[in-house]
């Protein structure tokens, strides 16, 4: 989920979210609502995700550890 949201570069508005990608559109299709829900508001607890008025977005600083490093 929070990989989906940074490569759209661009807050995604709650209702978007399960669209970014064919997987998570899957694997929250089979599920509640309340279940992406409850995965948004733990990325925000944990200082992950942030919300805006245009939607969510990932917080920069802690996905740096996850990016690729590429040689000079």
């Amino acid at each position: 989920l929070l990989m989906a949201l940074n490569e759209r570069g661009e807050p995604v508005p709650s209702g978007m979210i399960t669209r970014l990608t064919p997987e998570l559109a899957g694997a929250y299709a089979r599920l509640d609502r309340k279940t992406l829900l409850r995965d948004v508001q733990h990325l925000q607890e944990q200082g992950l995700l942030e919300r805006s008025a245009e939607g969510f977005r990932p917080v920069e600083a802690p996905l740096r550890a996850f990016k690729a490093v590429v040689p000079d």
